[in-house]
């Protein structure tokens, strides 16, 4: 029985998500919308960012519970 239990949560992908930017930039790199857009930037010469979205929505939209300030 347990380790039926750790089998299920090892299958998680979700897991190791902070917030709501971790899940789309997965989804984003799944679906193969990240590779576009990254090669469209490289193509200017200028940053996707990428990254800045991806942290400032983990921000916003953290998963678990909040902390108190």
């Amino acid at each position: 029985m347990v380790q039926c239990l750790e089998k299920k949560n090892n299958m998680n992908p979700f897991k190791n998500h902070k917030g709501v930017g971790d899940t789309i930039d997965a989804m984003t790199s799944a679906t193969g919308i990240k590779g576009i857009v990254e090669a469209g930037a490289k193509a200017f010469n200028k940053p996707c960012g990428c990254e800045g979205r991806r942290k400032t929505l983990n921000d916003l939209f953290p998963y678990g519970k909040r902390k108190k300030k």
